[in-house]
């Protein structure tokens, strides 16, 4: 039969680590919260105001880059404008209706030389 006073100190023992303070516990999952705003959030909102910023500041005579990968020329371009007109051929002058969001990049012509 095992030891009884064993058994009573071990539950003693128990009972008193469940009865912590849940503060290091709570500390630790600020730390965390902490580390995934700097990690994920303040970095992704940063690329999303790049971005806001380059499809709101496309103009006539653009040379972009669509999402689809096609590549073009804004013929027309509204600030306002949900849509944005593209040429996608200097021969036929072919334009597309695009949604403005469609837009990856502007290219650069120097860049990419």
């Amino acid at each position: 039969m095992p030891d009884l006073s064993l058994m009573v100190r071990l539950l003693a023992e128990e009972a008193e680590q469940t009865n912590r303070s849940p503060l290091p516990m709570y500390l630790m999952i600020g730390v965390i919260g902490l580390l995934w705003v700097v990690i994920m959030w303040l970095p992704q909102r940063k690329e999303q105001q790049r971005t806001q910023a380059m499809l709101g500041g496309l103009k006539k005579n653009d040379r972009v880059l669509l999402s689809s990968g096609i590549q073009g020329v804004v013929m027309q371009a509204q600030s306002d404008d949900t849509y944005i007109v593209v040429r996608v051929d200097e021969s036929t002058g072919t334009k597309l209706k695009v949604l403005r969001s469609s837009v990856v990049r502007v290219v650069d012509d120097e860049k990419d030389a």
